[in-house]
């Protein structure tokens, strides 16, 4: 959009983190929302350019932080192109930005992803959904959880594991493990310093084996009930 160029979005129902406004409309300057309401509340100015809603939802762009590919493509093909088919096929779908996720693959094809999204991160980003960054998921799981994972590439978070990927904290935005595995607090610890999310993931951890992880600052939950532990005793009592 033009610097400064008016545009008006209606005839939808707004959705806000407050309420919903019915035969809403969203009038936008440039880059910025300038004003959210009902028809009657919000005035555009001449000439605005309006864009029909056709009775839809209006909503923000969604921002997804966990997604593989689409389109027959991966983010482990690492290449500008397969990222720019992701980017370009999320936003017909109301995703304005998403980070790239990494499965657990051999150390060099992890490497290989992370170097592919700095480049696109750094030559200008895809032209549809933003590229936020990647999204390491593994390899420091719980081979018991290890879901689609496949076991044999899964480690321990140990220091000549975990820091040739952490040369990449410019474009890392999250990494999953598994807290309660050993060495995996002194990583998380070492990921929130680098201001990279630290989050549970692939997980076979009950409350007392996962304190020293949170402790250290785990800070998100990778799909709950998914490949996690289930409901369990320890010691008689639910955990």
């Amino acid at each position: 959009m033009e610097n400064g160029a008016y545009k008006i979005v209606q005839n939808g129902c707004v959705l806000t983190p407050m309420n919903v406004v019915k035969d809403g409309v969203v009038l936008i300057k440039g880059s910025k929302i300038l004003e959210v309401g009902s028809r009657s509340e919000v005035q555009a100015p001449d000439g605005v350019e309006s864009i029909n809603a056709q009775g839809n939802y209006i909503v923000p762009g969604f921002i997804d932080i966990h997604v593989h590919g689409s389109k027959g493509v991966d983010v482990l093909d690492s290449t500008p192109e397969a990222l720019e088919t992701m980017s370009s096929f999320f936003v017909t779908r109301g995703v304005t930005a998403f980070v790239g996720t990494m499965i657990t693959a051999p150390p060099e094809m992890l490497l290989a992803g992370l170097e592919n999204v700095r480049s696109v991160m750094h030559n200008g980003g895809s032209s549809g959904a933003e590229l936020l960054g990647a999204h390491q998921e593994g390899p420091f799981l719980n081979p018991e959880q290890k879901g689609a994972h496949p076991e044999e590439l899964l480690v321990l978070p140990a220091p000549e594991e975990y820091e040739p990927y952490l040369e990449y904290e410019d474009v890392m935005v999250i990494m999953t493990l598994a807290p309660e595995r050993e060495g995996a607090p002194e990583l998380i610890r070492i990921l929130r310093e680098k201001g990279i999310v630290a989050a549970l993931g692939h997980s076979h951890g009950i409350t007392r084996t996962l304190a020293p992880g949170i402790d250290a600052g785990i800070n998100h939950a990778v799909h709950c009930f998914c490949n996690m532990s289930t409901l369990r005793r320890d010691k008689l009592k639910r955990v």
